[in-house]
């Protein structure tokens, strides 16, 4: 079975256009929408920080229904002083991914959908 190519135009500055045949075509047209992806903005540390919280907030909600937001706010401050000097915490910037967060952050209604987020 034959490759069928495809010519391809692209503007070449000053108005002039060059035909790329489809065997090159493809990897032009490819990279540039595998670098946007590859290329998304890195977590920061208050978005780390975000992550935490929100499985804290889920994990007490989980075992404590009747916990207040008082007990749940002392968790979250508990348990993000016992991570800041943890390796792994600091690596959360590096691990987890702009989509990994937004869905653990937005989606997530349980301890396990969050966690199935940052597989």
């Amino acid at each position: 079975m034959a490759v069928k190519l495809f010519p391809v135009r692209f503007r070449c500055g000053r108005g002039r256009s060059r035909v790329v045949a489809g065997v090159w075509a493809v990897p032009v047209l490819v990279l540039p929408l595998m670098s946007v992806t590859a290329c998304e903005r890195e977590l920061t540390e208050p978005e780390c920080e975000q992550l935490l919280d929100r499985y804290v907030e889920l994990l007490a909600r989980s075992r404590m229904p009747d916990a207040s937001a008082e007990s749940v706010e002392q968790m979250q401050s508990e348990a993000r002083e016992r991570v800041r000097s943890s390796p792994r915490f600091r690596d959360c910037r590096e691990f987890f991914s702009r989509r990994d967060f937004d869905c653990a952050i937005q989606e997530a209604k349980t301890v396990d959908e969050l966690e199935r987020c940052l597989l």
